[in-house]
């Protein structure tokens, strides 16, 4: 939340912005699961029940059914609205060309790229990424992607706490029966 901070905070961006901005600009999708990989082998195992804890059987499996839908969810969520908040600057990041060929095929995991001529030297493509960056439309982006990252934080919080406090009354149950 470092960069989200900084950005939302400065009104002005100038040319030794210019790395914290590009940071700031390129914004990927907050992807979250529930590793549930020992929960789904209990299950697949056709005994899953703990015997003598129905009522903390019955917890842990809404938990984890409950959880995994959630986080599927605020995954598919967080991309639609990046791409909704990523409109506002899309056609202004089309003006600045892509030097970086880590930028192009950086999801593909792909290495040994050559390195492509570019159009536009290194101060042009400083020049209008202030120029975005400066732009309304620009802060926009920044004040909702900060909006965007404080409400998954909060989010991730609260799903904490209801680990540990499910975590507290599997502890607590299994010692009343020590």
């Amino acid at each position: 939340m470092a960069i989200e901070d900084w950005v939302v905070n400065k009104t002005l961006y100038m040319k030794e912005d210019v790395d914290s901005v590009r940071k700031a600009l390129n914004v990927p999708p907050l992807n979250s699961y529930l590793n549930d990989k020992t929960f789904q082998a209990l299950q697949n195992s056709g005994d899953s029940r703990l015997y003598g804890y129905d009522s903390l059987s019955i917890k842990i499996t809404d938990y984890y059914y409950y959880y995994k839908e959630f986080w599927d969810n605020l995954s598919q969520s967080d991309k639609e609205q990046l791409n909704e908040i990523s409109s506002f600057i899309k056609p202004e990041l089309m003006q600045i060309e892509i030097t970086s060929t880590k930028a192009l095929f950086k999801a593909n995991k792909i290495s040994a790229l050559p390195q492509f001529p570019t159009k536009q030297d290194n101060d042009e493509q400083i020049r209008r990424t202030l120029e975005v960056a400066n732009s309304i439309e620009a802060r926009n982006f920044f004040k909702k992607n900060y909006i965007r990252h404080r409400r998954y934080l909060q989010i991730m919080k609260k799903a904490e706490e209801d680990t540990k406090q499910l975590i507290i009354e599997v502890e607590e149950k299994l010692l009343e029966n020590i």
